[in-house]
């Protein structure tokens, strides 16, 4: 169980992401009652019911999110009725973070500053394809446009938070066309994809210029969700 508060749904949410978790987050604040169903971390569907009206999916997720005050307990392995959500997580938890005035305080995580890098990067290592940033499980901004590659750094990244490392490293990975390094500092990382040709040693190369540009800073910095 717990409460919810300036943060609202984000906290159950974002742990629920992290964790891969399947079940029913259910809510109450006063006389409105909610349910989030998320399967596998990612929220499949939503309803909200105030005095006898019921809204559901996206709209119902909406409104829930708005909420400040109330309890939720969450009930593992619960089905959704149905799907009728299919945002991607990082542009709910994106909503989430602005819906509760999380703001980045500076502009080190914005789409244009990342292609910025990720472009100078090219000019000595033209297999790139994408740079993105994580704070452990969750990736928080990425120049990455295709879904597909998308979820492959996402479940790369999961992969390696799951191992639990809680020093810095480096983890390269190839898998078929599919290259990508994580460099990590703190619980900050820089994720480099890549053309499966691309040099093992241009990519770490390419990884530290990254994380020179980008993470060289302390861990408490707030980067943006979705960008």
């Amino acid at each position: 169980m717990g409460h919810l508060d300036r943060r609202g749904l984000l906290p159950p949410v974002e742990s629920a992401y992290h964790h891969q978790w399947s079940g029913v987050i259910r809510l109450r604040n006063g006389r409105r009652v909610g349910a989030v169903w998320m399967v596998k971390g990612h929220v499949a569907h939503a309803v909200e019911l105030q005095d006898g009206a019921q809204t559901e999916g996206a709209s119902a997720l909406e409104v829930i999110s708005t909420w400040r005050e109330g309890n939720y307990f969450l009930d593992a392995n619960a089905l959704p009725p149905a799907r009728t959500i299919r945002l991607s997580m990082e542009d709910v938890l994106a909503a989430l973070r602005r819906s509760a005035g999380i703001e980045p305080r500076n502009t080190t995580s914005s789409r244009g500053e990342l292609g910025e890098v990720l472009q100078t990067l090219r000019e000595r290592v033209p297999g790139l394809e994408s740079l993105s940033l994580s704070r452990g499980a969750a990736l928080e901004a990425t120049t990455a446009a295709d879904t597909a590659e998308r979820e492959w750094v996402n479940g790369q990244i999961r992969r390696y938070c799951d191992d639990d490392v809680s020093t810095a490293g480096k983890l390269f990975v190839q898998d078929g066309d599919h290259a990508l390094l994580i460099v990590k500092k703190g619980r900050l990382a820089a994720v480099l994809s890549a053309r499966g040709a691309t040099a093992p040693e241009a990519l770490l190369w390419a990884g530290e210029e990254a994380q020179k540009k980008m993470l060289d800073r302390s861990d408490d910095v707030s980067l943006a969700g979705n960008l």
